[in-house]
Order: C-alpha cells, then structure tokens, then sequence
C-alpha cells in the first residue's frame, strides 16, 4: 500500500517530504492505485476473524484481492499463507 510506503520513508530522518510526493508520483505512473473502499474495509473485517490478521494487513489482502492479485509480498504475514486465491511470500526468505 502507497501509505504503508510513505509512513515507513518519513520514519527515516533522511528521507525529505518532497521526496515521498515524488515516491507517490513515481507509483502513480508505474502502477495502478486503488481506492480504498468500504466493501474493502468490509472484507478486511471478515478476514481478521478468519485468518487473524492484524488491521492493516487485512485492509492490504481485502485491496489485493479486490484488484484481482494473485500474490502479494510481505515479510509481516505468514509466508505460503493461502488467502482464497492470493498466496502470501515472503520476499527476505531462500
């Protein structure tokens, strides 16, 4: 998620404003953005009593399934979790 992107680059005393907007910009040109909307914020309820998920990481698999993903990175998730179609890796793991 861009937000989760920019919370994390404004962590870093280095990282300047300007450069986070043109991080966003950068996104916006190469990626499709999706709306957050209520049935995603629906669904990410239903997955948290399901599969146990912390708030935002289910708000991120209800988005991801939405837009049609089939996999998604994160090293916070369990890795080879199966989410209805989308299968969670772990990037940082052989």
């Amino acid at each position: 998620m861009v937000n989760e992107v920019c919370v994390n680059l404004l962590r870093k005393p280095s990282y300047t404003e300007s450069e986070v907007q043109q991080t966003i910009e950068n996104f916006q040109v190469r990626y499709p953005i999706m709306m957050l909307t209520i049935e995603n914020i629906q669904q990410a309820s239903v997955l948290r009593t399901k599969y146990r998920l912390l708030y935002w990481d289910s708000v991120f698999i209800a988005s991801a399934m939405d837009a049609g993903c089939s996999k998604v990175y994160s090293e916070d998730m369990q890795n080879g979790l199966k989410i209805g179609n989308l299968m969670i890796n772990n990037p940082f793991l052989a």
